[in-house]
């Protein structure tokens, strides 16, 4: 499942910049909604080779400044994922967003 949310992470910043989203009709999944983002942070920008950092987060709302996201992670010239499977009901939603 987190691999098919990893696949699904440029869908969903895609979705961000155009403010709508359609949730799929069918089958609604037993699993629920995770409680918490997973976070998984690497020392280079590209998302590539060994995280340095992995944990869960209860939101995302950051502002670092100069000072690292966390044990092991650089200050800069890092980068991030954050993954969480949501589950809500068919429909159309407008998600927040800026220009």
């Amino acid at each position: 499942m987190l691999s098919r949310a990893h696949a699904l992470f440029p869908l969903v910043i895609l979705l961000m910049m155009t403010g709508t989203a359609l949730a799929q009709e069918g089958p609604i999944s037993a699993q629920g909604t995770d409680p918490t983002w997973r976070a998984t942070y690497w020392n280079n920008m590209t998302l590539s080779g060994q995280a340095v950092l992995q944990r869960a987060e209860p939101e995302l709302n950051y502002d670092w400044g100069t000072r690292s996201p966390g044990p092991g992670v650089n200050a800069d010239q890092f980068s991030a994922r954050w993954t969480r499977y949501i589950d809500v009901a068919p429909g159309t939603y407008d998600l927040p967003h800026e220009r």
